[in-house]
């Protein structure tokens, strides 16, 4: 980039990162994918098939999404943009794999918070690197109350 003078430098007020943040939106889909689905595979048949996957920005949940024919994933539900419009469709929310959510706030709403590691990817933005990504059970609300 710095050889076609392209500098990288802060969008949508944050930090910049190695890439202009539309490129880098664009990498690490695939990275994101394969952990999430390792984290999913660790969890029981029984549980799995009540699980889903909540981002919180839309390009993390389409990158589940896209990825559902290549990994073993559940599906994703995000409160970002369209994704917001679409719903949570049947999936109860009893079991929820998260990423870049605050565990603070994932405490209102479940009894157990579970750290399971850290999404990271080279070329990402750098507030998206580093995230953590926690199981979450026992659902003290209603879905349709919101995450």
């Amino acid at each position: 980039m710095n050889r076609i003078g392209l500098n990288s430098r802060a969008q949508e007020n944050s930090e910049p990162g190695q890439l202009l943040q539309y490129f880098a939106d664009r990498f690490g889909w695939q990275e994101l994918a394969m952990t999430i689905s390792h984290y999913y595979r660790l969890l029981p048949d029984s549980l799995q098939q009540d699980c889903a996957v909540y981002t919180s920005n839309y390009g993390e949940a389409a990158a589940i999404d896209y990825s559902r024919d290549t990994y073993p994933l559940p599906p994703a539900i995000s409160g970002h943009n369209n994704y917001y419009l679409w719903g949570y469709g049947s999936i109860s929310g009893q079991h929820l794999i998260t990423i870049g959510s605050k565990k603070e706030d994932l405490e209102r709403g479940y009894k157990t918070v579970e750290l399971l590691g850290y999404f990271q990817a080279p070329y990402i933005m750098p507030y998206e690197n580093n995230s953590p990504i926690y199981y979450c059970s026992g659902l003290k609300t209603d879905l349709s109350s919101g995450l």
